[in-house]
């Protein structure tokens, strides 16, 4: 007994000590607002101004004196759905934003108004939750004539997520949408979950936890995509990936490692890298990448991907098409619970032995 009271000492002034120990020098622990609703993140304009966003759909600016502005430079809690993981998930601003007023936000829709707004079934008040969605990126202009603080009627620009089957699907309370950046050459870069809790190959039929199978029901993705983790390693899906889209149109880039010019708004022609689990947030190692798009450089990412059980992992993409391996590897080692499981055939890989006969097994 007096060991065990002795070890409890010993913690408790160890926690003591870390408690109160002091701050390196020219560091400082200071409140500077509480009045935000679950804020996400901030960043910072050219001027100095603090944009601080809530995972609810406002995003809130505090000025170079501290003070927050009483009117949210945008307000789109109607549209987004806040639940678990899922809200207004990142906000950016454009590189020259103080020039052209653009901001970018990333965020599930709500059900509700995915499928019903501009109908008389849409309420402003609804909402669902629990329920498979997409997520959507959106452009918008701030107007030059109130300073940048006030957003332009009408400026708001869809580039990934116009319709139901177009946008990231969200088909889990977790592993949903992440960060949204810009990398050195200006294209605007996106991280996205795989959506699944990586327990089976597929996920198509009906599930009390994954709501995939609500999703194809829906047209929210298509069977090929009914996958479950394998969505990081399929370049058909979204899911799992970082995506690298031109800010001004929402399309791939024709520098990225898998495009198609047959279809630039294709979940392949968008892929930068893949084999990711839930990579919520990355950032851009300062000085690297080029300034050219042309050339497929954005920068070095740094991704923090969440593990599963074993290994967190911290992800460097120095060049497009890497591929980190999920669900078959977590870290360097293997993830057993998919392993030793068939995997799902993939459409984009056809075997080129099979004939129907001798051979049966049309994709690898």
């Amino acid at each position: 007994m007096k060991v065990r009271i002795v070890f409890l000492c010993l913690i408790w002034f160890s926690l003591l000590s870390v408690l109160q120990a002091q701050l390196p020098e020219d560091f400082y622990d200071l409140p500077v607002r509480s009045d935000f609703d679950f804020p996400l993140g901030l960043t910072f304009d050219g001027q100095g101004r603090m944009y601080v966003w809530e995972k609810k759909g406002r995003v809130f600016i505090v000025d170079t004196t501290g003070e927050r502005l009483p009117q949210p430079l945008i307000d789109i809690t109607e549209e987004v759905s806040d639940w678990k993981d899922h809200g207004l998930n990142y906000f950016t601003l454009d590189p020259d934003f103080l020039q052209n007023g653009y901001f970018y936000l990333y965020y599930v829709v709500d059900p509700h108004h995915l499928f019903n707004y501009g109908t008389p079934a849409y309420h402003p008040d609804s909402t669902i939750t629990h329920a498979p969605s997409i997520g959507r990126v959106t452009r918008y202009q701030a107007d030059p004539a109130t300073g940048f603080t006030t957003t332009l009627p009408g400026s708001r620009k869809v580039l990934l997520g116009e319709s139901p089957s177009t946008g990231i699907p969200i088909l889990w309370e977790f592993h949903g949408l992440g960060t949204m950046l810009f990398g050195e050459d200006g294209s605007l870069l996106l991280s996205a979950g795989e959506g699944s809790n990586g327990l089976k190959p597929y996920d198509k039929e009906p599930d009390t936890v994954l709501l995939t199978y609500q999703a194809l029901q829906q047209g929210l993705l298509g069977e090929d995509e009914a996958i479950s983790s394998y969505r990081a390693q399929y370049l058909g899906s979204p899911n799992g990936k970082i995506l690298r889209i031109d800010p001004e149109t929402g399309d791939g880039l024709p520098s990225n490692p898998f495009f198609d010019p047959e279809n630039p708004r294709s979940a392949q022609s968008r892929t930068y890298a893949l084999g990711l689990r839930n990579p919520y947030r990355f950032a851009l190692l300062p000085g690297t990448g080029s300034h050219y798009p042309a050339d497929g450089r954005p920068g070095v990412l740094l991704i923090g991907d969440v593990g599963a059980g074993a290994w967190e992992e911290l992800d460097v993409a120095t060049r497009g098409g890497q591929n980190f391996g999920w669900p078959l590897f977590e870290g360097i080692f293997p993830n057993w619970t998919l392993w030793n499981q068939p995997a799902p055939p993939n459409p984009q890989a056809p075997n080129p032995l099979y004939d129907g006969a001798n051979c049966t097994q049309e994709f690898l």
